[in-house]
């Protein structure tokens, strides 16, 4: 089984992403972010949120299904 550090190296920049999203979603929110009137504050940290999941998804799904093949039997490859 492959450690789970050697993820492929474009779901990391995915994950990597997806966390600073998360990161200006809590400035947003935070008003620690300078963002001009015309924006919609709760909005904005809430489709930031919801961006920064999805990208954190593949990084996830990657680790589960590596879990998963290493436990279920006669899966080994």
């Amino acid at each position: 089984m492959r450690p789970f550090s050697r993820v492929p190296r474009p779901v990391l920049w995915l994950e990597m992403v997806g966390i600073l999203l998360l990161l200006a979603a809590f400035l947003v929110l935070h008003r620690l972010f300078p963002l001009p009137s015309s924006f919609n504050e709760p909005s904005l940290a809430r489709g930031l949120v919801l961006t920064s999941v999805i990208l954190m998804l593949p990084a996830a799904m990657t680790i589960v299904w590596r879990t998963l093949r290493s436990w279920l039997p006669g899966s080994r490859s």
